[in-house]
């Protein structure tokens, strides 16, 4: 495999790390009751090249989720138009698409130019830590990271960093190795009240050097935000291709 294919192959099973799963000859059902809001615990992966009748298979997968009280989805697989191109079989069963427009896909390739005056105090998490949920997640309205963060936190592969001002975590920066040789930056987040102070530049920075001096392979990342982008190119990211990526669902 290139360089490309392991990435997509990491990023349609990454969520192996932290969420329930059942492989199926035509793809993957993830799935956690526990946190029914997080769409990366709750979604179906295709395999497109095992698929030999679409519309089964998409009962299948509505057949599952509503079992277990989840709301049924997919994401869509590294191909351009592959939703679109089935419209009609999912609007027959109810499932809505939304299309996010082609994501690039970066790689630290480049320098590192981040220059940065120390602030925090970080420290790797290895267990759960309330203070995350407490000073990080809720205040910025993403309760539905924390049932996946404690379920990742359990696997040694995966490096959760918090950065701390006296007794408060003040932003979080996370990634994981994987099994295909290549590391995946999973999150990086500022708490509400401290941002705008360089906190999540001087994270980057930290996990940027991290990686490096403990020789962790390709690490790549996409981007959710325009200010992740920014501090990650000054990092050294560098895009190496783009791809369209959707999701299809019906609540």
């Amino acid at each position: 495999m290139n360089l490309k294919e392991i990435i997509l192959k990491e990023e349609a099973k990454s969520k192996m790390l932290f969420t329930h799963y059942e492989e199926r000859e035509w793809g993957i059902l993830f799935y956690n009751e526990k946190a029914p809001t997080s769409h990366d615990s709750n979604h179906a992966v295709l395999y497109p090249e095992k698929i030999a009748d679409f519309e089964t298979v998409l009962i299948e997968i509505k057949d599952f989720y509503t079992s277990k009280r989840l709301s049924p989805r997919l994401y869509q697989p590294f191909i351009n138009g592959y939703f679109f191109e089935r419209k009609e079989i999912f609007n027959r069963h109810g499932f809505e698409i939304k299309i996010f427009g082609m994501t690039g896909f970066f790689v630290l390739s480049a320098e590192n130019s981040i220059i940065i005056k120390p602030q925090l105090d970080i420290r790797r998490i290895k267990k759960w830590d309330e203070r995350l949920a407490t000073d990080v997640y809720i205040p910025s309205e993403e309760e539905y990271a924390i049932e996946p963060e404690k379920n990742r936190i359990k696997n040694e592969n995966y490096y959760l960093f918090a950065g701390f001002l006296g007794d408060e975590i003040v932003a979080t920066i996370s990634f994981h190795k994987s099994k295909y040789g290549c590391t995946s930056f999973d999150y990086i987040l500022t708490s509400i009240k401290h941002r705008g102070k360089g906190y999540g530049k001087e994270m980057m920075n930290f996990a940027v050097e991290f990686c490096k001096s403990n020789g962790f392979n390709h690490c790549f990342t996409w981007f959710a935000s325009p200010y992740s982008e920014k501090i990650a190119y000054e990092a050294g990211f560098r895009q190496l291709f783009e791809i369209e990526m959707g999701t299809a669902f019906c609540e």
